[in-house]
């Protein structure tokens, strides 16, 4: 039978993530324990969950031997991002399909990390206009040549390290750094993240429940497409030998009541949430993160949890841009923002 230690990686993971105790937040509404698992304080880059998906992903065939890869996401996407720091340290290119999403200070600093790393990016108006006009990079593995990495990086090969994340938390469990939470909470957007969470904690007997909170619209985050990825992750882990027995995932349950305009659109709750946590020197981001903890405080405040976990996926600030970053912009996209009609939110 397979081990995790016989899976190549990258060796990006630092020690486990910490698990920072809101005890100003527990008191306030009387409840045993509010806590954070941060992510964001990975050591590779400038961290985020993503990086426990790629040091499994890029460390695999085809992609640890090409000399590049294909990706699709927002011209703000995170995804893109952890892409970018992947390249510029195994010394590859990226080729980024970005489509347009709404304006902000964290979309504008993502999309300039992304610009300045070795990356060729492709604008795009939207997703519609990008799956008509590039179809190959959403339903092909290898395009032009080169390995497409499926979107969010979510794939049975990446979740892999979201699996090792359910044992770590397991293990920080049993050795007493916290209780078990009765539910944690996270932002979904492909799934990985859910999915990996889920089956990691079942198969360490965590007895949990996950609260998706959607970043992305329901066509993109249902139950039809949830449980065919979960059984696609599980029959890769059977496939490999990683895994003999029957796996029960712990439950996941979904919340869209966050999402507001749709992808890509923070919401002013989600926005109040970022500031919530600086008290703790805890940085969210109002697409993703804010949207949990938004879900997290609701259920505090009605006494449906009362031994919650959030899981920040988000990444730490990164590194100011270049003041000519944007001469590396597809000329399109170069236009589009700086367009005046093109409202910068907050």
């Amino acid at each position: 039978m397979m081990k995790w230690d016989d899976i190549s990686t990258l060796d990006w993971m630092t020690p486990p993530t910490e698990v920072t105790s809101l005890d100003w937040l527990a008191a306030e509404h009387k409840c045993d324990f509010v806590g954070v698992k941060r992510d964001d304080m990975i050591g590779f880059g400038y961290g985020g969950s993503k990086i426990r998906k790629l040091d499994y992903l890029l460390a695999s065939e085809p992609y640890r031997s090409a000399d590049g890869w294909h990706a699709v996401g927002a011209i703000g996407s995170g995804n893109l991002v952890a892409l970018g720091e992947a390249a510029e340290f195994l010394g590859k290119t990226l080729h980024a399909h970005c489509f347009w999403e709404p304006l902000s200070p964290g979309v504008l600093a993502n999309l300039a990390f992304t610009a300045q790393s070795p990356s060729r990016m492709r604008y795009y108006r939207n997703r519609i206009s990008m799956a008509l006009a590039n179809p190959w990079v959403l339903i092909r593995k290898r395009h032009l040549g080169l390995p497409v990495i499926t979107p969010g990086a979510s794939s049975p090969t990446s979740i892999l390290g979201i699996i090792r994340a359910g044992l770590e938390l397991a293990e920080q469990i049993r050795c007493g750094e916290l209780p078990t939470p009765d539910m944690v909470y996270l932002a979904y957007g492909t799934g990985g993240t859910a999915i990996g969470l889920s089956i990691g904690l079942g198969l360490a007997g965590v007895k949990t429940t996950i609260c998706a909170v959607s970043a992305v619209e329901r066509v993109f985050s249902n139950r039809p497409l949830l449980w065919f990825q979960t059984r696609q992750a599980l029959r890769y882990l059977q496939h490999i030998g990683l895994v003999e027995k029957r796996v029960q995932p712990v439950p996941i349950v979904f919340d869209h009541g966050e999402l507001g305009g749709g992808y890509g659109y923070p919401t002013p709750r989600s926005l109040a949430m970022c500031n919530v946590l600086k008290r703790s020197n805890i940085e969210l981001e109002a697409v993703y993160t804010g949207k949990a903890f938004s879900r997290l405080l609701r259920d505090l405040e009605s006494g449906a949890t009362k031994t919650p976990l959030l899981w920040n996926t988000a990444r730490r600030a990164l590194a100011l841009p270049t003041e000519a970053w944007q001469t590396d912009l597809p000329s399109r996209l170069c236009e589009r923002i700086s367009d005046p009609s093109e409202q910068l939110g907050a």
